[in-house]
């Protein structure tokens, strides 16, 4: 059986020797998902624009697996609007997705909208192939807060992302209920989080107690993992939070952060409000290595616009980490009411960092976090994942 996936959310990084490596959006354990589903597994997927050399690619990325799925790098339309409204790319492109997707048995997309999916869903009704969209963000709010261009195109995206789904043959929400109600659809649905949670173990959460009641800590570290680049992630008030604290004294607070990206627009803010020393870039982490910096941060805060159901803060949980997010999307799934805050709201995140950071919260929201995440299991998910997508392999598409 031949499936192939299309991604335009994981993109490919290239070393000066042309190896592939992979964004932090996929990794190994992904690709297999997929790849055990199928005797042949083609993956379009969108290429960064980032060229590197090799020992810089192998400390930041996950080598892409070859042994694993065939890789077609495909265009990055955002890198400019020149690129946008290439005509002889847009062929080339439509080209090649008419053709593996007329040779493809099934069809996988990671988006219900965007340049690919715009592409290939009419391609996949034109063909008679059966296909299956990943839900995994709101596509108005992904939109409107990216940039003026986004804010231009969010309304028509918002609609046209109700009406993918509308018409989807099959759908996986990374949600229980907050996608399912935006955008239902009237084909098979399923709510699973594509969140790859280890085992975990009560030494967990007894070394997390431990921390948080160790009287050599001097300081509380906040952490938050994403790209430094994508500004709806929000950083930059986390930021301002700690400048708006130190107003009142409060100074014991780091805020490290993880993610690929320039860190120049953050570090300017970070030093415009006198809080530099006080903010860490510590730049793009292999996924491994991420579970040891969660177990060295005390708090990890998720300051989004936009969410669908965000890994970083489920990674965050398994490893008995207290969360602060804001209230959108998929966190509102996570993270208790009086632990988070509105996108953007400056006093509100200053609040809720300040709740959070009192020894008996973070005991409290310790245990709730370790005790949420087992929720996301990769076992336990990856049996109900694995159900909804062999009835997809198994079904017949309608010509």
């Amino acid at each position: 059986m031949k499936l192939l996936f299309i991604t335009q959310n994981a993109r490919t990084i290239q070393d000066d020797e042309g190896n592939l490596y992979l964004n932090s959006h996929m990794n190994r354990n992904t690709i297999k998902r997929y790849a055990e589903l199928s005797s042949e597994l083609i993956m379009i997927i969108r290429d960064s624009g980032i060229r590197c050399s090799k020992v810089e690619a192998c400390k930041k990325y996950d080598e892409f697996p070859l042994d694993l799925a065939k890789p077609i790098v495909g265009p990055n339309p955002y890198l400019s609007l020149r690129n946008y409204l290439n005509l002889d790319q847009r062929i080339r492109f439509t080209n090649i997705l008419r053709e593996k997707i007329g040779l493809a048995d099934k069809v996988i997309i990671s988006s219900s909208t965007g340049y690919y999916a715009q592409k290939a869903i009419p391609l996949c009704k034109e063909k008679g192939v059966d296909y299956l969209l990943f839900v995994g963000g709101f596509a108005f709010e992904t939109n409107w807060n990216h940039s003026l261009k986004g804010k231009i195109v969010a309304p028509f995206n918002e609609l046209l992302c109700k009406k993918n789904l509308l018409e989807a043959p099959f759908a996986l929400y990374v949600t229980e209920r907050e996608l399912q109600n935006r955008y239902p659809c009237k084909g098979r649905t399923i709510g699973c989080s594509d969140v790859e949670i280890k085992q975990i173990s009560e030494e967990i959460l007894e070394r997390r107690i431990k921390r948080i009641q160790s009287s050599h800590v001097k300081k509380r570290i906040l952490g938050t993992a994403a790209s430094l680049e994508d500004r709806q992630k929000g950083q930059k008030y986390v930021i301002y939070a700690l400048a708006e604290l130190k107003k009142q004294g409060i100074t014991d607070l780091e805020y490290q952060l993880i993610g690929g990206g320039n860190s120049r627009y953050l570090y300017s803010c970070a030093e415009k409000c006198g809080v530099v020393d006080q903010v860490k870039f510590l730049g793009n982490r292999p996924h491994e290595e991420v579970y040891n910096w969660l177990d060295n941060i005390d708090v990890y805060i998720q300051p989004s616009f936009s969410e669908g159901l965000c890994r970083a803060v489920v990674e965050a949980m398994s490893r008995a980490c207290p969360i602060i997010c804001s209230n959108v999307g998929g966190n509102i799934e996570l993270c208790p009411n009086e632990f988070s805050f509105r996108a953007g709201n400056i006093r509100n995140i200053s609040t809720a960092i300040i709740k959070s950071i009192n020894k008996t919260n973070m005991e409290k929201e310790a245990v709730r976090s370790y005790e949420t995440a087992k929720k996301y299991i990769k076992e336990n998910l990856d049996k109900k994942r694995n159900d909804f997508f062999k009835e997809f392999i198994n079904n017949r598409a309608e010509s």
